[in-house]
């Protein structure tokens, strides 16, 4: 009877703790995990399927709209303020406020851009349905293509031309700045919005970072819509 009874006893235990204790260890953890999905600043945006379930965390971002635009941008960069420094200049400027990334900018210049700006890289993009579809590469500094004239060094501007795409170069300029552009209207872009009409757009981006990160331009771009 004394062997019989242990057993029971014993057996009251295993069932305690599958019933009681496991549920209750696991809907601590559930609640520590909830708050802390709660209180983190990035979202899991899907899952893809590549020999397991790996989670996609994308940064959060933040919409801006002008009487023209919209455009969203990471979750640190604020707006700066509609530019007027020249009469053939009219820009809306936004600025990266992480102290570590602050030397970033981006600037939309709206109908009037100088036409004889100078950048040191372009980014080609396609524009399909009104939307703009920038490829995956960034052009080189255009100080290092080849060909350019002996007297280009001295002037600091050379027309330079990637895949297809006539610019003007910023030569022995270490400005590192980016501009958009098609083969067939250059950096300038024209884009129709159902509300505002036509414009036309030049996107610069400027990043004076040590590690510049020029594929933030393209999920810009991307997100670009004419109103």
């Amino acid at each position: 009877m004394y062997k019989i009874n242990k057993r029971r006893r014993h057996g009251y235990k295993i069932v305690a703790v599958v019933f009681v204790v496991i549920p209750l260890i696991a809907l601590i953890v559930g609640g520590i995990w909830y708050l802390v999905l709660k209180n983190n600043k990035t979202t899991i945006s899907n899952f893809t399927q590549a020999n397991g379930e790996v989670a996609t965390v994308e940064e959060a971002t933040h919409s801006f709209s002008t009487e023209s635009f919209s455009v969203s941008l990471l979750s640190t960069w604020v707006f700066v303020g509609k530019m007027n420094p020249a009469a053939d200049q009219t820009y809306y400027e936004y600025q990266d406020k992480n102290p570590k990334e602050s030397n970033r900018l981006l600037e939309i210049y709206v109908d009037n851009y100088p036409t004889n700006f100078s950048v040191n890289r372009i980014l080609p993009v396609q524009v399909e349905n009104n939307k703009l579809l920038p490829s995956d590469n960034v052009s080189d500094d255009c100080s290092t293509f080849g060909g350019i004239p002996v007297n280009a060094s001295a002037s600091g501007l050379w027309v330079a031309k990637w895949q297809g795409i006539s610019f003007n170069c910023s030569v022995n300029q270490p400005r590192n700045y980016v501009a958009a552009a098609t083969v067939t209207s250059g950096i300038g872009i024209p884009l129709q919005g159902i509300k505002s009409g036509k414009h036309t757009y030049m996107f610069v981006y400027i990043d004076q970072n040590a590690a510049s990160n020029y594929t933030l331009f393209g999920p810009i771009l991307k997100s670009f819509q004419p109103l």
